[in-house]
């Protein structure tokens, strides 16, 4: 910001939350315990919550896959 009585300019640095996050780490030391119990836990979660889960949408004999099996079998009959 630029102040008209002066010939400087007054800037106001806003740290980042990784500085501050590291901050309150080293200065508490709940914190500190917390990250040290969790370390290997939250990779393991966010790998969990970044795969693709795998949903079974047709069982054996469920009508979708009868009326699919049927739909298939005369598209092999007919000439290509």
């Amino acid at each position: 910001m630029w102040d008209e009585r002066s010939s400087f300019t007054v800037v106001t640095v806003i740290p980042s939350h990784p500085r501050i996050t590291l901050q309150v780490i080293s200065h508490c030391h709940h914190f500190r315990d917390l990250k040290r119990m969790f370390v290997g836990s939250r990779h393991t979660e966010q790998l969990i919550l970044r795969s693709q889960p795998r949903i079974v949408v047709t069982v054996e004999d469920s009508v979708l896959r009868t009326e699919m099996n049927s739909l298939e079998s005369e598209e092999q009959d007919d000439p290509k």
